[in-house]
């Protein structure tokens, strides 16, 4: 007869960690006004100190007035006004809503590149729409540099393209 395995007084004595639960996203804590985005999905308190959370999409981030507008996820045709004081991003991005993101490149960019080089881009962009939008031809050598553009598309997106590429 197979006789069960002998365990150690140390074995018996360490208490079994119970099996890992799979743990539920949880909202992040209150994000600085700069680091909030359009597209962003927030729990908002439409009144501070209110009981109970709604859920929106940031639509506009005014930064200098500690000011954010949400769409609500119930109200598509409206926004509502908060201090972001009273927004939690909830890590995620919205689908629906499409925004418009850039990174400033040399003007230079495509002849540096080259064509390929630029098809590589869009390559990395997936199925954002990504473009070059470059200084006028009589602009000064000095005048700043160009933008990468990228979207409109999902704001999920955009983001991931944006990361891609950089």
């Amino acid at each position: 007869a197979q006789q069960a395995p002998q365990l150690s007084a140390t074995e018996l004595a360490t208490p079994k960690a119970p099996p890992e639960k799979k743990r539920e996203p949880q909202p992040s804590p209150k994000v600085r006004t700069q680091a909030l985005e359009r597209g962003m999905i927030v729990a908002y308190e439409e009144q501070l100190g209110a009981p109970d959370a709604s859920i929106g999409v940031v639509d506009s981030v005014f930064a200098a007035i500690n000011e954010v507008w949400i769409i609500p996820e119930d109200a598509e045709d409206t926004t509502v006004r908060c201090s972001t004081s009273q927004v939690k991003f909830l890590g995620t991005w919205s689908k629906t809503l499409e925004i418009i993101n850039s990174i400033d490149v040399p003007a230079d960019l495509e002849a540096i590149l080259g064509p390929d080089q630029m098809e590589q881009v869009q390559d990395l962009a997936k199925d954002v729409p990504c473009h070059l939008e470059s200084l006028p031809p009589d602009a000064a050598p000095d005048a700043g540099p160009a933008q990468l553009i990228f979207g409109p598309a999902p704001a999920k997106d955009v983001k991931l393209a944006v990361e891609a590429v950089v």
